[in-house]
């Protein structure tokens, strides 16, 4: 009866050693950061009446916009794999764009790219207090297919 009843608690042991593993949830791997291409503010140059150069100060910078998509990010519909900043307004791939207007000089927009879900542009600007604020975020426009 000893060993049996030994038996018996060593199986019951094992039994629930398996059970508690098999309860655990596997811990998730960390998620890689998203990558992040910055393109740099362009040169503005005005000219007066008198010949004389000044160049135009542009306040809207790659880390400000991408802070700017914080809250934006946090409720995201899946991992971002990449951030891809630019200034002014956002031209698709293979797309004609107008040129690059002066009311544009401290807008830009955030291409963002997700694992699994569709690509958004998130436009940003600054504000009166010179604040980089998220104006708009929209699914990025598809980019234009050749037939020939």
């Amino acid at each position: 009866m000893r060993r049996r009843f030994g038996w018996l608690l060593g199986a019951a042991l094992l039994a629930a050693a398996v059970g508690a593993c098999a309860d655990e949830a596997p811990s998730p791997s960390p998620r890689p950061s998203p990558s992040l291409t910055c393109q740099g503010p362009p040169t503005v140059t005005l000219t007066d009446a008198a010949g004389r150069e000044s160049i135009v100060p542009i306040t809207l910078t790659c880390d400000a916009a991408i802070a700017a998509l914080g809250p934006a990010l946090a409720s995201a519909p899946a991992p971002v794999l990449s951030l891809e900043f630019g200034y002014g307004r956002y031209c698709p791939p293979g797309r004609r764009c107008g040129p690059f207007a002066m009311d544009a000089l401290n807008t830009g927009y955030v291409v963002v790219t997700f694992e699994g879900a569709p690509t958004q542009v998130a436009t940003v600007g600054t504000d009166a207090s010179g604040q980089t604020i998220l104006l708009n975020i929209e699914l990025a426009p598809p980019e234009p297919s050749f037939v020939r």
